[in-house]
């Protein structure tokens, strides 16, 4: 998660270290909002239980593979608004929320 909003930040000329870059991606994901936090959670504890104990751990490693990449949109899109527009907590965490949003819209 750090080195991802490290590498955007890199892009938009500003230096970070990766421990300043997790911090980021952790408001952005809260700026994301509540349920999205709880979901994370909630299926990450449920996903290492089906890997633990063998059952359904396919369903386990997709289930992982899903949440990491909401994740990973929802904090690109935030790193990348924050950076465009001047290191913008708000804006960022507003993009995080409505990327999840999209990203978790049932069609």
């Amino acid at each position: 998660m750090g080195a991802g909003v490290v590498s955007i930040g890199t892009v938009y000329g500003y230096t970070l270290t990766k421990d300043e870059g997790w911090k980021l991606g952790k408001q952005f994901l809260q700026g994301a909002g509540i349920a999205v936090g709880s979901a994370f959670g909630g299926a990450k504890v449920l996903t290492m239980l089906m890997a633990t104990t063998g059952i359904g751990y396919g369903t386990a490693v997709a289930l992982d593979a899903g949440i990491n990449g909401l994740a990973a949109y929802v904090i690109g899109k935030a790193a990348k608004e924050y950076f465009k527009h001047d290191r913008n907590l708000k804006l960022a965490q507003q993009k995080a929320a409505e990327a999840a949003q999209e990203k978790t819209k049932r069609k």
